[in-house]
């Protein structure tokens, strides 16, 4: 530019323009290289499969969700569980499948975790149905057990074995020689 033009010619202004893009790209090439040097610094230092981790997702996708909460409290867990055991005992175990197929994953998670079962930290709607029906399953087969020996307070007196008996009849008689 000089005084008499105040704007650049548009060959001028392609000069001008190109001289940036260069001055842009030498900087690039300068971060690039500062971040391999940060990169390899990284993997000699801490492991590859660190490094690959953090890198493979963008900022943006390593936020957390927020989780969905459960629509059933922990008092209604354990109730809800013996509806399902009932359904099943009276061979209803398709309304248990579809009854646990239609509650949400967070509902499912509370009713596990008050049964007990253990589940990993991201568990899957299937498995936390497996491991609920595996506990109704359990419920009804001890309900059928039934008590095959008496309380003690009926139980008769014992009766010795028959070996027993005799060698006690034995040490009653008075030994004759």
């Amino acid at each position: 530019m000089n005084e008499e033009k105040p704007f650049r010619s548009p060959p001028e202004e392609l000069n001008a323009l190109q001289a940036e893009i260069n001055e842009v790209k030498a900087v690039l090439r300068e971060i690039s290289a500062r971040l391999s040097r940060i990169e390899r610094h990284a993997k000699r230092a801490f492991g590859v499969a660190l490094v690959k981790k953090s890198l493979a997702q963008p900022r943006a996708e390593r936020t957390r969700k927020p989780a969905d909460a459960p629509t059933i409290k922990t008092e209604e867990a354990l109730p809800l569980f013996d509806g399902l055991a009932e359904k099943w005992r009276t061979g209803a175990a398709d309304k248990v499948d579809r009854e646990l197929e239609e509650m949400a994953i967070a509902d499912l998670k509370v009713v596990a975790h008050e049964l007990g079962i253990a589940s990993a930290t991201k568990p899957t709607r299937r498995s936390l149905k497996d491991g609920i029906i595996r506990r109704v399953k359990e419920s009804v087969m001890l309900s059928k057990n039934t008590n095959v020996t008496a309380p003690r307070s009926e139980k008769s007196p014992q009766v010795a074995p028959e070996g027993a008996a005799q060698q006690g009849a034995q040490a009653d008689e008075p030994q004759r020689d």
